[in-house]
């Protein structure tokens, strides 16, 4: 999922992969997920944890919204940790701006 710069408003183009969550999630009812919230570096880390935490709230929202238990998911921002690509220019700083997905039990 990905977002706009200093914003925690999905993007049109993340609704393939949120609605391919939600199929996945209805799917594998034993699932829980952790929904981990990203930003890019450009701005002061206390700003940057906080704005990581709406994103992944976001996402949340948006599964719970299609019917997703809200008992299955936790959200967690991370800020700028953890970054999969480089800060130093624009398409880095745009695949940093991100939410993941990650399964907490097995």
């Amino acid at each position: 999922m990905k977002f706009a710069v200093n914003s925690a408003r999905l993007l049109p183009a993340s609704e393939v992969a949120l609605n391919h969550a939600v199929w996945m999630l209805k799917d594998n009812p034993n699932i829980d997920v952790e929904v981990a919230g990203y930003t890019d570096n450009t701005d002061q880390a206390a700003c940057n944890l906080k704005l990581s935490q709406l994103r992944a709230e976001a996402v949340m929202h948006y599964l719970v919204t299609h019917g997703i238990n809200a008992g299955r998911l936790t959200a967690k921002g991370y800020g700028q940790a953890h970054p999969i690509a480089s800060n130093q220019t624009r398409a880095g700083r745009s695949h940093n701006r991100r939410v993941e997905l990650r399964v907490t039990n097995p």
